[in-house]
């Protein structure tokens, strides 16, 4: 499975049946392997991208038969709903692009403040890379490490590591977080059949 983050740049992605325009940041998953799709950037611009290419077990395709967005998938920023957590300060906004497991085992939000960020622990379930956009100038904490992250660059953190991302007074946190869960969904393969029972999983 692919997935798409459109950092910067305008343009738009031709499908079969209908186009979207990119003129935010905005979230892409095609329609896998059943229909062509093409990526324009717009004239005299470049469209700058991300792609997670997610590397799909057995257990995932049964889980995303038994639930999923419907393909090709498409989310524009302003269409993210907000949410909150405790980890946040409260001037820090996050919103909710991809919600979890409801495409196998990915999840995706934004993050976005001034002179604050995150401070979480761990997550022992969840590999995450961010994805920091324009007009970002922060601090990334894994443990004891600290390294500074401008615009347009990529980070990763393992699971199970607590870190941070922090702005200076004034200064801009805004990144995409890319969630995968790192233990493989457990599908109960018995209770699943092709005509659409239901099977359990954890």
């Amino acid at each position: 499975m692919q997935f798409y983050c459109f950092i910067q740049g305008k343009g738009y992605i031709a499908c079969r049946d209908r186009a979207y325009n990119i003129n935010e940041t905005c979230f892409f998953i095609p329609d896998f392997d059943k229909q062509k799709y093409a990526i324009h950037a717009a004239a005299s611009e470049d469209l700058e991208f991300v792609r997670f290419d997610i590397d799909m077990l057995p257990s995932d395709w049964l889980a995303l038969e038994d639930t999923h967005y419907l393909t090709p998938w498409f989310k524009s920023f302003s269409a993210c709903e907000p949410y909150d957590q405790t980890c946040k300060g409260p001037h820090t906004k996050s919103y909710m692009v991809l919600n979890g497991r409801i495409m196998a085992r990915i999840l995706c939000g934004i993050c976005v403040s001034i002179g604050e960020g995150t401070k979480e622990k761990g997550h022992p379930s969840v590999d995450q890379w961010n994805v920091t956009l324009p007009g970002s100038d922060f601090t990334l904490y894994v443990e004891n490490e600290e390294v500074h992250h401008g615009p347009l660059e990529v980070s990763y953190v393992k699971a199970g590591l607590d870190h941070g991302l922090i702005a200076e007074p004034g200064k801009k946190v805004a990144y995409i977080w890319f969630e995968h869960f790192v233990e493989e969904r457990q599908i109960d393969v018995q209770n699943y059949t092709d005509n659409g029972a239901k099977y359990g999983h954890n």
